[in-house]
């Protein structure tokens, strides 16, 4: 055998194995960088969950405190039906009124003075 050619083969083995390793470096170095990166961006969004979630909770707390119940709002609304209603009723009379107080004849003519 020549030595020259196994020299060549030999480099050409080690050129490609140097290749392949260097890949594999680059590779896993690049899956570190993304593996820290989803890590910092893990915590972050715990930390934003548990602000939101202390937020949520001081919201309720403000919504149960301010607004009415349901059976406070459905009285309010029987409240606000029945105002309507008897407003509804003076309108009617009042057309009543109206109505009676141009039905009625004039009783005394007036005089005209020229």
């Amino acid at each position: 055998m020549d030595w020259g050619v196994v020299l060549q083969i030999v480099s050409a083995c080690l050129v490609v194995l140097g290749l392949f390793i260097g890949g594999f470096w680059r590779m896993w170095g690049l899956i570190k960088d993304v593996r820290s990166e989803a890590n910092i961006r893990g915590e972050a969004a715990v930390a934003l969950a548990s602000t939101i979630r202390t937020e949520l909770h001081a919201h309720q707390l403000h919504v149960s405190a301010t607004y009415v119940s349901k059976e406070g709002l459905r009285e309010q609304t029987g409240q606000i039906m029945s105002a309507i209603e008897q407003v509804g009723t003076q309108i009617a009379n009042m057309n009543g009124r109206i109505d009676r107080m141009l039905e009625r004849p004039s009783t005394s003519p007036r005089s005209r003075t020229t």
